[in-house]
């Protein structure tokens, strides 16, 4: 009987506060500004129907901040009938985020593995076609990749402090293979390059609506994968 006639009260208080100019006065005072916690209909425990994506939610609309070291602000969450604590809310944090790096370290040594892989055989390093400085520089970069994405690897799994940073420059190491081919793709008109060889990998070609279009393999990989990699980052930013 006592918790029904509170908790309207308290949502009003709730509504009054969050709407109101906020002031920043450091950590403290942002950290006793949300220290409340709405009780509901069951008694304040949590409501373990609530999702994940939920929980996201009502963080991003309620300004609550997340850091390395878990939940800064406030002690508890009003959501529905239930009341999501502060350790529920660190422990989603968590989960997206270890999601989001075995995913990026995933994508990292698929990156280094594929590139030795298409690149050191007859196709490209060993081509009759090709001159011999070309095959140098060939192994040169496909060795190169494939020690970037190792040392990505190694950055963004090794236990110690600064995970965030780390995580994001392992993704940005995992990037610049991506972005170099979309530079050389755009620029290839000036140095006269092409995006095959005749005895290479040949394009595939797609048909669509009665017209047939061919499309370069190693393009729409490099597409595909910087694709993935937003999304990878985006999972780990609504951690």
């Amino acid at each position: 009987m006592y918790a029904s006639i509170r908790a309207p009260r308290e949502r009003q208080r709730f509504e009054r506060a969050r709407t109101r100019p906020r002031i920043r006065r450091g950590r403290r005072a942002n950290s006793q500004r949300h220290r409340r916690c709405f009780k509901s209909q069951s008694g304040g425990r949590h409501n373990s129907n609530q999702t994940p994506a939920l929980v996201a939610t009502i963080f991003r609309e309620h300004s609550f901040k997340i850091s390395d070291s878990g939940l800064i602000g406030g002690s508890d969450i009003w959501i529905g009938r239930g009341c999501i604590s502060r350790a529920t809310a660190r422990r989603t944090t968590r989960n997206h985020q270890a999601v989001a790096r075995f995913l990026l370290a995933l994508l990292s040594a698929a990156q280094g593995l594929a590139t030795l892989v298409v690149d050191l055989n007859r196709t490209h390093a060993t081509n009759p076609a090709w001159t011999a400085h070309a095959r140098f520089h060939l192994v040169w970069q496909a060795t190169s990749y494939a020690l970037l994405s190792s040392l990505g690897i190694v950055i963004l799994l090794v236990p110690g402090p600064y995970a965030t940073g780390r995580f994001y420059l392992s993704a940005a190491m995992a990037a610049i293979p991506m972005l170099g081919c979309l530079a050389a793709f755009l620029t290839r008109k000036l140095y006269r390059g092409a995006l095959f060889d005749p005895n290479g990998i040949p394009q595939i070609t797609i048909r669509f609506f009665a017209r047939s279009r061919q499309i370069d393999l190693n393009l729409a990989t490099e597409i595909i994968a910087l694709g993935m990699l937003c999304a990878i980052v985006a999972i780990f930013h609504e951690g």
